[in-house]
């Protein structure tokens, strides 16, 4: 065992009622963003029935901004989220499926020039989805465990499949959307730290995790012209784009521990029946994964974004 370690702290985990407040927290954090969801998607659908493209394309952006700042996983929105942001990957005929849905779909559409007939079917799905997300918000329970894993896996879904263009439709605007993720991601951690109040190691670990998704937010921020136009990613160059690796790996680094802020501590209601705790493994199956990208980029075994998929 040992003689005891002087200066040593135990790893304190939050309380139910703190997870319980987190919970409460991250719905008020993405209230905002589900009206505006709305607003975008209704006024998309406008612009596309009237046959004005240029207008449809920046209501799109919005909406699509929208939905990535409330972290839209399935994690936290079920199938909803496939409803509203569903992606060709994975599915039979990609692009021509059936099942290539929501707001990818309109992107898809919208930068191929598709004709309106086309579009329209989509939007007549997307507009009753995003309703019903905005109305189920309130009711919808957001275990705190599950909102530190999504975060973790949306930064590593930008990285993985954002930044190698799997999820360009044609906007060019990954690095938009990872912006916005990367706010998804604070509104989640931040959750935890302004309900729980940790202290001591948990303190530390929640703080290290929202300092470095705030730099990583600074810095995705600065692809966008005064104008509001935003880079493409295939335009950084060489050294933007590690500098950017670099960002995203440190805020993996951090936000890697805080599942176990809170893990085992969710609230009842929130697992299902025989579900077991899966945080550790998950995250080092995370962090692992992404690192391995990175390095795999460097060493050009894997394609940059603009390159054939």
């Amino acid at each position: 065992t040992g003689p005891a370690v002087s200066g040593a702290h135990p790893y304190v985990p939050l309380g139910a009622k703190a997870l319980a407040a987190a919970t409460a927290a991250y719905r008020r954090a993405v209230s905002g963003p589900a009206k505006g969801l709305v607003t975008g998607a209704v006024s998309l659908c406008q612009a596309v029935q009237a046959g004005r493209t240029s207008l449809a394309r920046q209501a799109w952006l919005s909406a699509q901004l929208d939905f990535d700042r409330m972290g839209g996983a399935p994690s936290l929105f079920g199938t909803l989220s496939g409803q509203i942001d569903e992606t060709p990957l994975g599915l039979q005929g990609g692009a021509a499926s059936p099942y290539f849905v929501g707001l990818r779909r309109l992107e898809y559409g919208l930068w191929a020039a598709q004709p309106r007939a086309e579009l329209l079917p989509v939007c007549a799905q997307l507009v009753p989805a995003v309703r019903e997300l905005s109305a189920e918000l309130p009711r919808l329970v957001f275990p705190p465990r599950v909102l530190g894993l999504a975060a973790l896996t949306q930064l590593e879904q930008i990285y993985e499949l954002g930044f190698t263009g799997q999820l360009d439709e044609g906007s060019h605007t990954e690095l938009a959307s990872a912006w916005a993720q990367v706010l998804a991601a604070q509104s989640a951690v931040s959750a935890v730290s302004v309900a729980g109040a940790p202290t001591g190691p948990s303190a530390t670990t929640v703080s290290d995790a929202l300092g470095a998704l705030r730099s990583l937010a600074k810095h995705l921020l600065a692809f966008r012209s005064a104008s509001g136009h935003w880079a493409a990613l295939s335009s950084l160059d060489q050294q933007q784009r590690e500098v950017l690796d670099s960002q995203f790996a440190d805020a993996l680094d951090a936000l890697a521990l805080v599942p176990a802020v809170v893990e085992g501590q969710d609230l009842p209601e929130a697992l299902p029946a025989g579900t077991t705790s899966t945080a550790t493994s998950t995250t080092t199956s995370t962090t692992t994964a992404v690192t391995a990208a990175i390095a795999a980029r460097h060493s050009g075994a894997v394609p940059q974004a603009g390159e054939a998929r």
